[in-house]
């Protein structure tokens, strides 16, 4: 087996061991605290590393599979060809989930339009950019080059989506847990920023360099993607917020201006009961119980009964 293969094999262990890391920190943070953006980032960073170990170690174990196959080249292009694009969803989802992850950090939700423009963005981007791959490729079998190109394509585009952190990273911070840590958050997506372009940089002249090149990229990328996390972690044991700021039932319904009502509904909800359910344990109409319940979700600023019992465990436990 040659020198590459096992320099191969063992960085696979390396940033294996590094998404498995990522994603236990991003566990933790959501299991411990209940915040919502901590489950957007467990997700982000769960896409990613599907697609990192799906694309990227996929791709490479092809690579040098299909090299001691002594297969036609055309054939061995073909088959390789398709290795990023199958798990290319997973890194489309990976970029959402990170914008809306720092929006929800800063204390804003992503209007549904802002969703439905990332995606149509993402999806123009790509059809344009085969388009002009296929143009230059002709109607023929796939050109040697072509893997390059949908690599290449790829790249470009991870580089661009990456600049729509930009808009939630020039947002004032509104009033939340991490508001304190604001200068912090900003400089290490800055951080994260300038890693994406230089893993880019690097994953660009892959092809055309030493395969050292390509083994600082890949480790590079693991270390960006996981610094994320672990930096929140410490952000987050540094802010107070991990210690034990629980109230009880009566604290929570005054801060939030909760009448009595209101809390019996609320506690009924927390149980897991329908509104009508409620309306028979309380004496009261289905309709009543949908004022009161539309009353309590502008009141918590939650949308429905889902984040309300989320917010309630989150503050009363």
């Amino acid at each position: 087996m040659e020198l590459e293969t096992y320099i191969y094999m063992a960085l696979l262990v390396i940033t294996a061991g590094l998404a498995a890391f990522s994603i236990m920190i991003a566990f933790n943070l959501f299991k411990r605290l209940g915040k919502t953006y901590f489950q957007t980032l467990l997700f982000q960073q769960i896409f990613f590393y599907s697609y990192f170990l799906y694309g990227v170690w996929g791709d490479i174990a092809i690579h040098q599979g299909l090299n001691q196959l002594g297969l036609e080249p055309i054939t061995y292009q073909k088959i390789s060809f398709y290795i990023p694009i199958l798990g290319l969803p997973f890194l489309v989802v990976s970029w959402y989930m990170l914008i809306k992850f720092l929006y929800q950090v800063k204390g804003y939700q992503l209007k549904w339009y802002s969703s439905l423009n990332f995606f149509a963005f993402v999806i123009g981007f790509l059809s344009v950019g085969a388009f002009v791959i296929h143009s230059r490729a002709g109607h023929g079998d796939l050109p040697i080059l072509s893997e390059e190109a949908i690599k290449k394509l790829i790249i470009i585009l991870n580089l661009i989506t990456n600049l729509f952190v930009l808009a939630p990273l020039l947002k004032k911070f509104k009033a939340n847990d991490l508001k304190s840590k604001s200068r912090v958050i900003t400089l290490l997506f800055s951080g994260y920023l300038a890693g994406v372009v230089l893993y880019s940089v690097g994953l660009w002249f892959i092809s055309t360099t030493h395969f050292s090149i390509a083994i600082a990229s890949i480790l590079f990328i693991c270390i960006t993607y996981t610094a994320l996390p672990l930096t929140i972690w410490q952000i987050v044991s540094s802010s107070g917020i991990y210690k034990n700021t629980k109230v009880d039932f009566a604290a929570f319904c005054q801060k939030f201006d909760i009448s009595k009502r209101e809390a019996e509904i609320i506690h009924e909800i927390c149980l897991g009961k329908s509104n009508k359910d409620i309306a028979e344990a309380l004496f009261i109409t289905l309709q009543t119980v949908k004022d009161h319940t539309h009353r309590i979700y502008t009141k918590t600023g939650v949308k429905n009964r889902v984040h309300l019992t989320n917010l309630v465990r989150e503050i009363v436990g």
